[in-house]
């Protein structure tokens, strides 16, 4: 922010080198953190590992995308409907659809 854009305090405050290059680095990854966009085809590819390992128990990892940020989550699909249910070491977990943006088979 500079001074055109009406706060002046803003210009004048002193920043020592080293912060400003972690100030800005953290800008960029705040900033840059939208949730992905998924294709029809991924979708499809979901929804198939995922009816797949429901009928055979078999264990998927799954990526979230939650609060800006990616989290991946192991276990076994214990529901086809919405909500989402999966078992894992944490116990039972529900998954909002929206939240996914990648799953594999393990």
């Amino acid at each position: 922010m500079n001074i055109a854009d009406g706060n002046i305090f803003e210009a004048m405050r002193l920043v020592l080198p080293e912060h400003r290059e972690l100030m800005g680095e953290l800008g960029r990854l705040t900033k840059n953190r939208q949730r992905p966009e998924l294709a029809d085809d991924e979708v499809a590819e979901f929804e198939y590992l995922w009816g797949e390992a429901w009928m055979g128990q078999g264990e998927l990892e799954v990526t979230l995308f939650q609060s800006g940020d990616e989290h991946t989550i192991c276990g076994i699909p214990l529901s086809y409907q919405p909500p989402l249910r999966l078992q894992s070491e944490h116990g039972c977990i529900m998954i909002a659809l929206q939240d996914i943006i990648h799953v594999k088979r393990l």
